[in-house]
């Protein structure tokens, strides 16, 4: 959804577009097309470019929200799913089932700058409210991989339940020093 609340954006894995829906109306405003398979959608903070997972291409779409185009198609690792964009807005990254790996992409470059290595299987993403951490769900290994964004490394792995297919970051609320208020 957009900042403003105005706008959410469908992914269509079938046809292959993202669907333009105005939250007031419940109506569909536009269609745009996108690569092979989109599977998960994550909006830079500004509200300007939306960033699409596509399954079946093995790339990243960016859309410009403002015309309600792909601009450019980012090639990433095999099978990319859960995606998420830090809250400076400067890197995105997405789970690439079949590699293995989570793909970091420059926002500005529009490029993978690098490739993590994570558990069998990555598919769910969640970016910490503060940037600094990447959690990732690893299904065929059961297990949760945290990424430490600063040095691109798995800092820790933790087993979960069978088959974890995506991950949620909460919110603190009242907490001041990893202590609740």
């Amino acid at each position: 959804m957009t900042p403003d609340g105005c706008t959410l954006y469908v992914a269509n894995a079938a046809s292959g577009t993202v669907s333009v829906v105005r939250t007031a109306t419940g109506t569909v405003t536009g269609t745009i097309p996108v690569g092979g398979g989109p599977t998960a959608l994550a909006l830079t903070p500004d509200g300007r470019h939306l960033y699409v997972s596509n399954l079946t291409s093995d790339d990243v779409s960016v859309v410009d929200v403002h015309d309600g185009t792909e601009s450019d198609r980012i090639p990433v690792g095999d099978q990319p799913a859960g995606i998420g964009v830090r809250p400076d807005g400067r890197r995105v990254y997405v789970a690439d089932i079949g590699s293995d790996t989570v793909s970091a992409i420059s926002t500005r470059r529009r490029a993978v700058t690098e490739s993590i290595g994570v558990g069998r299987g990555p598919n769910g993403l969640a970016v910490s409210p503060d940037g600094s951490r990447v959690f990732v769900s690893n299904f065929d290994a059961g297990t949760l991989s945290v990424i430490d964004t600063s040095t691109g490394r798995v800092t820790h792995t933790v087993a979960v339940g069978d088959g974890p297919t995506g991950v949620a970051v909460a919110v603190a609320v009242g907490v001041t020093q990893g202590k609740r208020a």
